[in-house]
């Protein structure tokens, strides 16, 4: 039965990543998902071969080593996906520097000596604390990842007003929590499993069936998924011109010095004084309020008022709140302003974040509508996505959120009230 699950596996992993592959765009995210479906294919694979050819492979590099690095494949992904981190970088290896070492450690120091067969894994010999290492290792890269992959989820839904101005299923990336916690039981599940056999001395569950089972689910879910899972932010990878990029760049470098990045990408750092003076030594930001972080991102009055006006004339002029998609990057693009100091103005200057101040022109735009007779051939649903709404649930509860009124009452309310003042004398 085992071999029948790990054929199954092993070709959805493949044809998953084959669909990966030749993706004409591949963004960040779906880099680290083709790797991962391939290393979840390769761990099948070395264990098919041996369950059918014992004698030339060794199992214990399958079941023991490879699984050390899901759970950082399920952090970056979940972390480029939430575009917390844009590009790969050198630093992100050293979240595999455990699969590393211990596989280094398992090849050159112990080999065929250390075995994970858990029926002798507590036996009192001299590689005991060897087999105890790996296995503290194997919990705590389940346990922290998996922390951590529900802080990004977490702190990634906190900030998303900030940067864009619509929501749906798949922008709140709820499916991701149950990947998570299908990773985490599969494998929790298996090391339960393991220690039952551990501390019997003998084989009383097939934990590898185990684990071969729950992963295969996990590659099938992954796959599903991830392959549904649009690209949320699609310019923040792919810049429509090098002077965008400069600029951007420009705009980080002259106002930001070592700042760590929060979920939504925003910069919670502290700003370096003009260039005539040396860097001022790096502090801790995260006990800085609201107000006294926006002190030092280096933004005079006189910039603020001038990119409010921009902001205003912009949004009355060219309308992008139709744009159903619109992110706050597209929007700082157009400006030419910095994704962050356009948060700031909206967050501290004006006091709304993007999705609210997004969604307000919306609802204003869908009230001009219901109210001017021209329109009135068009359904409510109609006007909501002409007005740059893409959903009718999101439409119906920002609306009532705004106006205190279903759509429905509200127009019910106003064709009455026009009805009411074409018919009464003062009319005639």
């Amino acid at each position: 039965m085992i071999s029948a699950i790990l054929y199954i596996g092993i070709a959805q992993c493949l044809f998953a990543a084959t669909l990966v592959f030749t993706k004409k765009k591949k963004f960040p995210p779906d880099k680290i998902l083709l790797v991962w479906l391939l290393t979840i294919a390769f761990k099948f694979l070395l264990f098919l071969l041996n369950e059918e050819h014992k004698e030339f492979f060794n199992i214990q590099f399958s079941a023991g080593l490879i699984p050390l690095t899901f759970g950082p494949f399920l952090y970056l992904y979940t972390k480029f996906l939430t575009n917390e981190e844009a590009f790969f970088r050198p630093k992100h290896f050293l979240h595999f520097g455990p699969f590393f070492v211990l596989t280094i450690a398992y090849f050159f120091l112990f080999g065929d000596t250390l075995s994970f067969n858990e029926e002798v894994f507590l036996n009192h010999d001299r590689l005991l604390w060897a087999r105890i290492l790996y296995a503290i290792s194997y919990f705590s890269s389940i346990l922290v990842y998996t922390i951590f992959t529900f802080t990004i989820l977490r702190n990634y839904r906190k900030q998303i007003r900030d940067t864009l101005s619509y929501e749906t299923g798949k922008t709140r990336l709820f499916w991701l929590n149950y990947i998570a916690l299908l990773f985490a039981a599969t494998f929790l599940t298996y090391f339960i499993v393991g220690g039952i056999n551990a501390v019997s001395f003998q084989h009383v569950v097939d934990s590898n069936l185990v684990s071969s089972f729950g992963l295969t689910l996990l590659a099938f879910s992954v796959s599903y998924f991830g392959l549904r899972q649009p690209t949320i932010f699609k310019t923040d990878y792919f810049k429509t011109s090098d002077d965008t990029i400069i600029n951007e760049e420009l705009s980080y470098a002259e106002n930001y010095i070592d700042a760590p990045i929060d979920a939504m990408g925003q910069l919670m750092t502290k700003a370096k004084e003009p260039k005539t003076e040396e860097r001022l030594q790096n502090a801790d930001t995260t006990a800085l309020s609201e107000e006294e972080k926006y002190k030092k991102s280096g933004l005079k009055e006189t910039e603020i008022t001038s990119i409010i006006c921009n902001l205003k004339k912009y949004m009355q002029d060219e309308k992008p709140y139709l744009n159903a998609e619109l992110t706050i990057q597209d929007l700082s693009s157009a400006l030419n302003i910095s994704k962050h100091h356009l948060t700031q103005v909206l967050n501290h200057s004006i006091g709304k974040n993007f999705f609210n101040f997004i969604n307000e022109y919306r609802i204003e735009a869908v009230k001009k509508k219901i109210e001017d007779k021209k329109f009135a051939h068009l359904t409510l649903l109609a006007i909501a996505y002409d007005c740059g709404f893409n959903s009718k649930s999101s439409f119906n509860n920002i609306f009532k959120q705004y106006t205190g009124l279903t759509p429905s009452e509200y127009k019910k309310a106003k064709v009455e009230g026009i009805e009411e003042e074409s018919t009464s004398p003062d009319t005639q």
